[in-house]
């Protein structure tokens, strides 16, 4: 069987199968094998007295692939909500499920980032690249999980909630670059508008379309610093072995901690994200 995990906290994704190799979906999951193109890695081993591999599956989503058309009033909604949610979690300890207008209007499929930053620097960051959830249910899942579960930083409390801006980050399937040679990945790759996803047979790592711009990166800059975040060295990206795929993203912020909202220009750069 195969099956295979939601894309879940810090990019990271996997897909585990015995050899009969019959499909099961997640329950929640909006994905499809493509059925020629598959590219196994296969590491082979014994648990509970049977033969057990685990795969790097290239899937197809049917989530959204063009930036998303999203108001500056239905952007606002999206991280007054997430605010509202990690606010909600951390006094009663549990999330509750939007219901009515928001889940109808964000019923949609796709991926979905929330940062947080205090004083200008980064204060947690996780989201689900992949169009694994519906975007109403991915929202609370990655704002919770950025004020409590990013493991380089210890859990936001309530009281700094009046110190913290929210961002939501709304993207693209991730499109994987075919590339004949390595550099035409710097051609294919725009700084302030694309996103990078690398990925090697049992690592990824991933960086949103605002971090290069942050940082004054090029395009080549940005792929190395990607690869970095994916544990692999910082020419990884040039090995053939290794996917590079992009995405786009519509961004959201506060400008203050609870205070006007607004969309982030391309290229923008409102506060530390990684």
């Amino acid at each position: 069987r195969i099956k295979l995990q939601p894309a879940v906290l810090v990019s990271s994704y996997s897909a585990e199968a015995d050899l009969s190799l019959s499909y099961i979906a997640q329950p929640g999951t909006c994905c499809t094998l493509h059925p020629v193109v598959w590219e196994l890695t296969v590491q082979f081993g014994l648990s509970s007295g049977y033969a057990q591999c685990f795969l790097l599956l290239p899937c197809i989503f049917n989530g959204v692939t063009e930036p998303v058309d999203i108001s500056d009033e239905q952007g606002a909604e999206l991280v007054t909500t997430a605010r509202r949610t990690v606010t909600e979690f951390l006094e009663g300890n549990q999330k509750r499920r939007k219901e009515g207008k928001f889940y109808s209007q964000f019923g949609f499929h796709a991926g979905v980032f929330v940062t947080l930053n205090r004083n200008g620097s980064l204060r947690g960051c996780i989201g689900y690249p992949l169009p694994s959830m519906r975007l109403c249910d991915g929202l609370a899942e990655a704002a919770v999980s950025a004020a409590t579960r990013d493991p380089r930083f210890s859990p936001v409390t309530s009281d700094e909630l009046d110190t913290i801006t929210f961002e939501v980050t709304v993207l693209t399937a991730p499109a994987r670059i075919v590339a004949g040679d390595p550099e035409e990945y710097v051609r294919e790759v725009t700084v302030g508008r694309h996103g990078l996803l690398v990925e090697s047979a049992f690592s990824s790592g991933l960086l949103l379309p605002q971090v290069p711009a942050e940082y004054g990166w090029d395009a080549r800059e940005f792929l190395a610093h990607t690869c970095i975040k994916a544990g692999l060295g910082r020419d990884a990206w040039k090995d053939r072995s290794t996917r590079v795929s992009r995405f786009e993203g519509t961004i959201f912020r506060e400008e203050s901690p609870g205070g006007r909202i607004i969309r982030e220009p391309p290229g923008g750069g409102g506060g530390a994200r990684e």
